[in-house]
């Protein structure tokens, strides 16, 4: 079954069923390529913990899709009233009995907030099932791609830090430390969403060949398209 369509591009902050999907210009993209990833790897009925969950999109989206749904939000107006939430800084302890075990934990754009992602990943691992049944999925803005690299070799910055709520850029090598140190393996890893693919301008058609030349001397070429990284985690 694929889901990982983009037809309505261009995107922007748009609403599902009415609910602020809240993860940016390319929410669409990145809540598709989520959902198809939880769906290939743990089809419905799966029992899903929806971390950060903001308004409810994703949220809403699980349930109606026939997902066993749990949601965690502090500070958004969580809209949707047939999923239980809990009221959790996710930088504190998450209390047990919220109805783990779980089988799927998400964190959609959520990690690069927290104080400390070591910690946000060990409280996901508690959790969930062990003995490698348990799984989650994370994304978060892509340092690596292509726009992001020649911005830092010309201005000499991390542009996802400009963002005054981020405070953790996770790189492909921080999330293999936070695996290894927090009892995940990844197994897999994809992207959401090409940005030069939606633009079939003269502009983006020129945008698109000097990027590509650009791309023949970088390193981590798996990471030079998505706008966000989502990463599928297995418990150790």
């Amino acid at each position: 079954m694929q889901i990982n369509k983009y037809k309505k591009l261009p995107l922007g902050n748009r609403d599902f069923s009415g609910v602020n999907m809240m993860a940016g210009y390319w929410s669409e993209a990145i809540h598709a390529a989520a959902f198809q990833v939880l769906y290939d790897a743990y089809p419905p009925p799966a029992k899903v913990l929806d971390v950060g969950a903001g308004q409810g999109a994703f949220s809403k989206r699980l349930a109606e899709a026939g997902y066993d749904v749990v949601a965690i939000e502090k500070f958004a107006e969580f809209k949707v009233p047939s999923v239980e939430c809990w009221r959790i800084n996710l930088n504190e302890e998450w209390p047990q009995n919220i109805g783990e075990p779980f089988d799927v934990v998400v964190g959609i754009e959520i990690i690069e907030y927290v104080e400390n992602p070591f910690h946000f990943i060990r409280q996901a691992r508690a959790k969930l099932k062990a003995n490698g049944i348990g799984k989650m999925i994370v994304t978060s803005p892509n340092p690596l791609n292509t726009l992001e690299r020649l911005q830092f070799l010309l201005q000499g910055k991390i542009n996802i830090l400009d963002h005054e709520d981020h405070r953790t850029p996770i790189f492909p090598q921080s999330m293999h430390k936070l695996c290894n140190e927090c009892g995940f393996r990844i197994i897999k890893h994809t992207f959401d969403i090409d940005p030069l693919s939606v633009h079939s301008s003269l502009k983006g058609y020129i945008g698109k060949k000097i990027l590509w030349l650009s791309s023949v001397f970088m390193r981590n070429r798996e990471y030079l398209k998505g706008v966000s990284n989502v990463w599928l985690l297995k418990t150790e």
